[in-house]
C-alpha cells in the first residue's frame, strides 16, 4: 500500500479513538514500508479529535470499510479494551479517559482483540 495512504488511514484511526499521543516513536515501518501503529495507551483520553486538521482525505476502499462498521460488532471489539482502561489498567501518566465516550463495557466479549476493520 502506498505510504500516503497509510498515513492518511492512520490519521483517520487515530481520530477514531481520539488517540492524543501518536508521535514518531510510536509509530513502526517493517521492511516492506508498512505502517505498524503501537501504543494507544492514550486512546479514547479526550474528545477532542487529534488529526482533525491534517485528515484531509480518505481512500475509498477504507471509507467503504468504516461505513459498514455497525455499532454491535465495534462494541463487540472494544468492551474489553474499555473495561481494562475503566479498571485502572492503563499506563500511569495517561490522563483519565471521558467515561462519557465510554458505554456500558461488558468484559468476555470480542476475546481476541480485533477490531472489525
Amino acid at each position: 500500500m502506498e505510504w500516503a495512504k497509510q498515513v492518511c488511514r492512520q490519521r483517520t484511526f487515530d481520530n477514531l479513538i481520539s488517540n492524543i499521543d501518536r508521535n514518531a516513536g510510536n509509530l513502526l515501518v517493517d521492511g516492506e514500508w508498512n505502517l505498524i501503529l503501537i501504543d494507544h495507551t492514550r486512546a479514547f483520553a479526550s474528545d477532542r479529535l487529534p488529526f482533525e486538521k491534517e485528515m484531509t482525505r480518505i481512500d475509498r476502499e477504507f471509507f467503504a470499510r468504516l461505513k459498514a462498521l455497525d455499532e454491535a460488532s465495534v462494541m463487540k471489539s472494544v468492551r474489553p479494551v474499555a473495561a481494562r482502561r475503566l479498571a485502572g489498567a492503563r499506563h500511569p501518566q495517561a490522563p483519565r479517559p471521558d467515561r462519557r465516550r465510554l458505554r456500558e463495557a461488558r468484559p468476555g466479549e470480542g476475546r481476541d482483540g480485533r477490531l472489525p476493520f
